[in-house]
């Protein structure tokens, strides 16, 4: 029967068919090891992603949840009251006094892309992203044991800097700190007005150039203002206006309570919030990883 039906095709289509088979097979056997290449790759995902996740945790337990607390309970005793908004995105501190309201107004996104420029990332990159970092948590991780590069020192050489003065989990080098944007919103009746500025540590000669007013914007409401999403009716720079000016308006945020101390304390709990938004992220992305 198959002879008669090998008589019946053309020689042609019969030398298709036979050149198939094999094309089939070498289909059959690329889809497999890419299926194979693709699970492997999702494991290293996932398992980078667990160890990641575990590492914030660790962080945020060991030193960020009780920054963030101890942020907010030293707000309270300057007379501020902390909100988180959009899901914990927007972090307010709020404040009222015999003729205005106020509040301080960070976005936890904005916060993180400043501390992501390369100025800073990089030096993060070089701490916390180095193999001996890794090692030495991988290790804590697994043993419980104090922490030390797994890596063997050859002679004469001397554990890296930025790892010198870890203790049993380690203690965080200090780099070069980001500066933190913010906004005071000052409602009165009938009008809010929104100055926007940036709190920075990094260098300053005296503490009132701490904090840097930048412009400021006038909104008919609170919800308008808080929301920020218009980015017309904004006032020229600071640097542009009168000195006097801008001196005084310095001195007006300062006595409404917005003070460099307070900031700090304001500082703590947005980094926390922070920290505590990629953990989340983190979780929710080795959720998704892992489902069937």
């Amino acid at each position: 029967m198959l002879r008669l039906l090998a008589k019946r095709v053309p020689i042609t289509a019969r030398n298709q068919l036979v050149r198939a088979v094999p094309c089939a097979i070498n289909a059959r056997g690329y889809a497999l090891a890419s299926n194979k290449h693709h699970l492997l790759s999702l494991e290293k995902l996932v398992n980078k992603v667990k160890s990641e996740l575990g590492l914030e945790k660790e962080l945020f337990e060991r030193s960020s949840a009780s920054d963030l607390n101890e942020g907010i309970e030293q707000l309270k005793k300057h007379g501020f009251e902390v909100e988180f908004r959009d899901g914990g995105k927007i972090v307010t501190a709020k404040k009222s006094t015999p003729s205005e309201k106020v509040y301080i107004v960070a976005s936890v996104d904005e916060v993180r892309e400043v501390s992501s420029s390369p100025e800073y990332q990089n030096f993060n990159d070089d701490v916390y992203g180095n193999e001996d970092f890794e090692d030495m948590y991988e290790e804590h991780e697994n043993t419980g044991t104090k922490n030390k590069s797994s890596k063997a020192l050859q002679p004469n050489e001397q554990e890296p800097e930025e790892l010198e003065d870890f203790d049993e989990f380690g203690e965080f080098p200090d780099g070069p700190q980001p500066p933190t944007p913010f906004s005071v919103v000052i409602e009165k009746p009938g009008s809010v007005l929104r100055i926007y500025g940036t709190y920075d540590t990094s260098t300053y000669e005296e503490e009132s150039d701490l904090i840097d007013l930048s412009f400021s914007q006038f909104f008919d409401s609170l919800e308008e203002a808080l929301k920020e999403d218009s980015k017309t009716g904004r006032s020229p720079s600071f640097d542009e206006i009168d000195n006097d000016v801008r001196m005084l308006l310095h001195e007006y945020v300062e006595e409404l309570g917005i003070t460099p101390e307070v900031l700090e304390n304001f500082k703590l709990v947005i980094t926390g919030q922070d920290q505590k938004d990629y953990i989340q992220y983190l979780e929710g992305l080795h959720s998704f990883l892992t489902s069937k």
